[in-house]
C-alpha cells in the first residue's frame, strides 16, 4: 500500500477516532448498505475480502509479526466477513480496530499471530463497541424519559388527531351523569 493511500485512510479514520478516542456513535450511524455485508453485496465478496486482507497484511507488517502466511491472512479475512453480520460491522470498524491493534489497545502481540490471538483482540474491540452502543441507547432512553409526558405523546399522535381525541373526551365526560 502506498504511503499516499495510508495518509488518506488515516485522514478518513480520524473522523471516527479523533484525539485517540473512538466515536462509536458516529461509527454506528453508518448506513447498513455501507457496512461490510452491504459492501459485499454491492461490490462483491472477493473485492471486500482483498481490501480486508491487504489492510490486515499491512497492519501485521507494521507490528513486525514473523512467519505470517498468506493462507492465515486469507482465513482471517474470510472470518471477519462472516462474523461482520453478527455486530453489523463496517469497514471503518475494522480499520479502527487495526489501528488500535497496532497501538496495543486491545491486548499485546508478541511477534506472532494466529487466529485465536487475532480474534481475541478483535473480540475485545467488539466488546468495547457493544458497551458504547448500550451507553448510547441508555442515554437516548434517559433523554426521552426526561421529556414531559405531553411531549412524548406529541410524537405519537399528529395535531389533528390529538384535537379529535380531546373533543371526544369532552363529549364523553359531558354526557356522563
Amino acid at each position: 500500500m502506498e504511503k499516499k493511500d495510508k495518509f488518506e485512510i488515516q485522514k478518513t479514520l480520524a473522523r471516527y477516532s479523533g484525539n485517540g478516542i473512538m466515536n462509536f456513535g458516529l461509527i454506528l450511524s453508518i448506513p447498513s448498505t455501507d457496512r461490510i455485508k452491504g459492501l459485499c453485496i454491492k461490490l462483491g465478496d472477493k473485492y471486500i475480502h482483498s481490501i480486508i486482507g491487504a489492510s490486515l497484511s499491512s497492519a501485521l507488517d507494521v507490528l513486525s509479526v514473523k512467519d505470517i502466511s498468506g493462507e492465515l491472512i486469507f482465513e482471517i479475512s474470510l472470518r471477519v466477513i462472516e462474523e461482520s453480520s453478527e455486530d453489523n460491522l463496517s469497514m471503518e470498524d475494522f480499520m479502527i480496530f487495526l489501528r488500535g491493534m497496532i497501538a496495543g489497545k486491545f491486548g499485546k502481540i508478541y511477534n506472532r499471530m494466529d487466529m485465536p490471538t487475532f480474534f481475541e483482540l478483535f473480540e475485545n474491540y467488539r466488546q468495547q463497541r457493544h458497551e458504547a452502543l448500550l451507553e448510547i441507547k441508555y442515554e437516548q432512553h434517559v433523554q426521552h424519559k426526561a421529556l414531559p409526558v405531553n411531549d412524548r405523546l406529541a410524537d405519537m399522535f399528529p395535531d389533528d388527531e390529538k384535537s379529535e381525541m380531546r373533543n371526544a373526551m369532552k363529549d364523553y365526560l359531558r354526557g356522563k351523569p
